[in-house]
């Protein structure tokens, strides 16, 4: 392959040098290569296909990833005939709730958070917000009824 491309010249002793050449054939001194200018040389199709890996990537890596959290329910606000919210959901009344803690086989749960709770709580309700029993607290003990409130 013929040399014909002349890019620059030695800076050692000014001869003419091609662009491949990696020492100076005159003088014998190390080529240093301007990496810069040569990528900006390069030609716009390999620039193209660069662009387009790049884009591939992105594609892929953004498509891949999934949220870390499940999407927000809707939860529909049912009262029954009484104005009692949420009817499905067992209550049990002052009586049944005083005597279980009387027989010590019931533990009350105070659902709100810290502000609330500190506001003033049933004597020796365990604190244990909403929040915390969502992200799978289970130091409640297994054998004792919970009552949980939060008003």
């Amino acid at each position: 392959m013929a040399k014909t491309n002349i890019t620059s010249h030695c800076t050692n002793c000014g001869a003419k040098l091609h662009a491949a050449d990696r020492f100076c054939t005159k003088c014998g001194t190390v080529v240093k290569r301007d990496v810069k200018r040569e990528i900006a040389r390069l030609p716009i199709w390999i620039w193209g296909i660069g662009v387009l890996v790049l884009a591939a990537a992105a594609f892929f890596l953004f498509s891949t990833v999934r949220p870390t959290s499940p999407p927000a329910t809707n939860v529909t606000d049912n009262h029954d005939t009484e104005g009692i919210p949420y009817p499905d959901v067992p209550r049990l009344s002052v009586d049944e709730a005083k005597a279980g803690w009387d027989a010590k086989s019931a533990v009350f749960v105070d659902v709100r958070g810290q502000t609330d709770y500190a506001a003033g709580h049933i004597a020796n309700a365990v604190s244990l917000p909403l929040a915390q029993i969502e992200a799978g607290d289970t130091s409640l003990p297994r054998e004792a009824e919970i009552i949980t409130y939060c008003t």
